[in-house]
């Protein structure tokens, strides 16, 4: 999308990948405020998850911001590389508990994984 022919920016494919990423966010964020809520409070782990989401959703507001129209693309670059280090982070603190929720985990989990796909289509 970005990186398409020469200079120019698929200004529709980058908003339908905004679209997909603000769509799926709060399903998202739903789960994982279950999944924190079945978590051990006595580990912290779940205040961790809603920490490390917080930060997941500050880094897509960055990359919002860096998809708009004569930003540098470096800035997307580096806000996607942000977007991704961030999912990985909530993944690990959730596959760090024993979360008896598995439902709501494998949901997060897709979301995450469609996120990432949107995310990654917006840097091609």
């Amino acid at each position: 999308m970005l990186t398409g022919h020469g200079s120019e920016t698929d200004q529709d494919a980058v908003g339908a990948a905004v679209t997909t990423i603000a769509y799926n966010m709060p399903e998202m964020v739903k789960s994982v405020q279950i999944i924190s809520a079945l978590m051990d409070n006595d580990g912290l782990n779940g205040k961790d998850l809603l920490d490390q989401t917080q930060q997941l959703c500050n880094s897509f507001s960055d990359l919002f911001s860096a998809v708009e129209p004569n930003k540098p693309r470096q800035d997307v670059y580096t806000a996607a590389k942000k977007v991704g280090t961030r999912s990985k982070r909530v993944l690990y603190t959730i596959e760090e508990e024993d979360v008896a929720d598995t439902n709501h985990q494998g949901v997060l989990n897709d979301l995450v994984g469609v996120v990432a796909a949107a995310t990654g289509k917006m840097v091609e």
